[in-house]
């Protein structure tokens, strides 16, 4: 009984051992952007004021919840799959890449007509949401980051998109000491999202796998589509709660009340990561 208790015990321990050096890595990462996004985030503020510091956050807000419609839930089911059949990772992940681009695709235009009908006359408004939904397009290539996952090996995510966040954030810290106008800001807002799709590929090809190796699948498509709808909508109705405060201040209230609330949001949402990051590390286990 001993002799197979320590068998199980030795077999644990590099995995748990994995586990928790994984966890570690996304914990310094959020720390990192909780840090400097902190930081730089409450001098933005202050620059902007709450009239610009809203009009910007309501975009985003409003952004986000068309760009969680365009993940299709995929993030969990992209990982299950390639942890259950590693030798299908190439169509798998070739599958989730084209799905989303599709999806991102159809969103990026839902999302500007639909801020063009609910605010005719507000041209800024209208740019801020074209910039930031354009950069999101970039967001495709967050299956990359999800081999990384299935594998527990987020550091190397974690390592080559943070150089892309401290690029971002030197360039706001830029715009600030040149007292840039509001419609910069969102260009860097979007070209962060650039640069960590960047990252996320020369950490793949660090890693030795090509993307050129990927393949598009019907088979695959609809497997990933009929697995994960329901994820689909409980992201988006998750997202609607996260975010539709934002939306309605902006349309009952005004800007001005959107950017104090979302100065005081992004205080209370610091603390999200902590469930986020374990639940990424432990997952490919339990999936095991």
């Amino acid at each position: 009984m001993i002799h197979k208790l320590a068998t199980v015990t030795q077999k644990l321990s590099p995995n748990l051992l994995k586990i928790i050096s994984n966890t570690a890595w996304l914990f310094a990462d959020k720390i990192l952007r909780m840090g400097i996004g902190l930081l730089v985030g409450v001098w933005v503020a202050r620059y902007l004021g709450p009239k610009d510091f809203g009009i910007f956050n309501y975009a985003i807000a409003f952004t986000a919840i068309f760009n969680t419609v365009a993940n299709l839930g995929l993030d969990s089911i992209v990982i299950r799959n390639i942890v259950r059949q590693p030798s299908c990772k190439d169509e798998v992940l070739g599958t989730a890449f084209v799905l989303k681009m599709i999806a991102q695709v159809a969103v990026m235009v839902l999302a500007i007509i639909v801020i063009v009908v609910l605010r005719p006359n507000d041209t800024l408004s209208h740019w801020l949401v074209g910039i930031i939904i354009a950069g999101m397009f970039f967001e495709s290539f967050n299956v990359i980051e999800f081999w990384f996952q299935s594998q527990v090996q987020s550091k190397y995510a974690v390592s080559f998109k943070n150089v892309g966040f401290v690029l971002a954030s030197c360039g706001r810290v830029l715009l600030l000491q040149m007292k840039a106008p509001l419609i910069l800001f969102a260009w860097v807002y979007s070209a962060e999202m650039v640069l960590s799709a960047a990252g996320l590929l020369i950490a793949y090809r660090f890693k030795g796998y090509l993307l050129k190796a990927w393949r598009f699948s019907f088979r695959s498509c609809k497997e990933l589509l009929k697995d994960s709808w329901t994820l689909i909508l409980s992201s988006f109705v998750i997202m609607i709660y996260m975010r539709m405060d934002q939306l309605m201040l902006g349309q009952m209230i005004g800007d001005s009340a959107v950017g104090i609330y979302s100065a005081a949001v992004k205080i209370s949402e610091l603390w999200y990561f902590v469930p986020m990051a374990i639940t990424n590390s432990v997952f490919p286990s339990i999936v095991k």
